[in-house]
């Protein structure tokens, strides 16, 4: 199983992987561009009586999908975002997963370029770590982009078109989904793009899905990651955490009163296995392994450690549930914390997520 410190280092490069894979989705999905750039406003198309023509059509408000649509509509392009969510801001917003992790080359440059570097530069120097700035960053990003939240995909419009040669290719031509005011609308785009943490466009797209956990024993049923609930903390001394684990070196002393990869320096703390795996959550469903914690500033701390099990995120009865189950054992966790955690003695909660970091769930081959 990956340690706590390789799940941080892995999750440093899922923000630019993420983007990247969703712009080879563009071309799986391609159906012809317009000539040239669109307007502001949704062009003609010729898809009937109450539908939308646009350049661009991402689903979900994640925010590599965000990045996507921006930029698209900074070039010009027709662009609507349709979110599955209730609010905008998806694991980053909602989930509250804000814990950027600097990918680097093997000479470590970094590798963060566009309109992401002003949110590593405010992160690295401290400026954006709570979640107002992020929420700043955030909402600049869809200031002018035009967004429905809560809507679901009620069906999708497939059709062969010519490859090269014989080759035959499928197409999108449309997708239908079910606003919040109980409307089916209709929208034909250019591109589609699939941005949502449990791939609600692509599922209807008839791909073959891509074995998850049950590949590792061979399950017959399909069986995903657990998500995870981020537990907000206040009234931390860092500082006294940081020396306690400085004054219990050498690192095997380290080791063997905390657990493997345990390690704190100014902004992360990672480890304490000894310590957290002997909690006894009171749901079934939930789990609490080594801490993933990050420092905030001003003794504010958000730690990415509770495992929620079963969560469907497609489902959001299952996810409310799961919310619910977390926060239920939240208070628990922190009297646990305050007992055993170096400088957490007078923490307290600080705020629940509305959502879930959804650590891996449906993947489906592309052609």
């Amino acid at each position: 199983m990956p340690t706590d410190l390789e799940r941080k280092k892995t999750l440093a490069l899922r923000l630019l992987s993420m983007f990247l894979c969703t712009l080879l989705l563009l071309e799986t999905v391609r159906v012809p561009a317009p000539a040239s750039a669109a307007s502001e406003t949704p062009p003609s198309a010729p898809c009937g009586p109450g539908c939308n023509g646009y350049d661009v059509v991402v689903i979900g408000s994640e925010i590599e999908g965000v990045l996507l649509a921006k930029e698209a509509h900074a070039a010009g392009l027709s662009v609507l975002i349709l979110d599955p969510r209730e609010k905008p801001g998806g694991e980053l917003i909602q989930g509250q997963m804000l814990v950027l992790d600097e990918p680097n080359d093997n000479r470590k440059r970094s590798l963060v370029q566009g309109e992401l570097k002003p949110l590593y530069d405010g992160y690295k120097a401290g400026n954006i770590r709570k979640l107002p700035a992020f929420e700043s960053y955030y909402g600049k990003l869809i200031r002018e982009i035009p967004l429905r939240s809560g809507i679901t995909i009620d069906g999708v419009e497939i059709e062969d078109t010519d490859g090269q040669g014989t080759e035959q290719r499928k197409t999108l031509k449309s997708i239908t989904y079910l606003a919040n005011d109980g409307k089916l609308y209709q929208v034909q785009a250019g591109y589609f793009v699939e941005n949502t943490d449990f791939n609600a466009l692509t599922v209807h797209l008839g791909n073959p899905r891509i074995p998850g956990m049950e590949s590792l024993y061979n399950g017959k049923k399909p069986d995903y990651m657990a998500a995870t609930y981020m537990l907000r903390f206040k009234s931390v001394n860092w500082n006294k955490l940081h020396q306690a684990v400085l004054e219990d070196y050498p690192l095997t002393n380290v080791v063997k009163k905390y657990g493997a990869n345990t390690y704190v320096d100014w902004d992360f703390a990672t480890g304490f296995s000894n310590l957290t795996y002997n909690y006894r959550p009171r749901d079934s469903h939930l789990m609490l392994r080594g801490l993933n914690a990050t420092y905030q500033k001003d003794g504010e701390v958000i730690i990415n450690s509770l495992l929620v099990y079963d969560v469907d995120p497609a489902d959001p009865q299952s996810v409310r549930s799961a919310v619910a189950r977390a926060k239920a054992e939240a208070p628990y966790i922190a009297k646990y914390l305050r007992k055993h955690i170096p400088g957490f003695g007078k923490a307290e909660l600080n705020g629940y997520p509305d959502y879930l970091y959804i650590r891996d769930y449906n993947r489906y081959e592309t052609d």
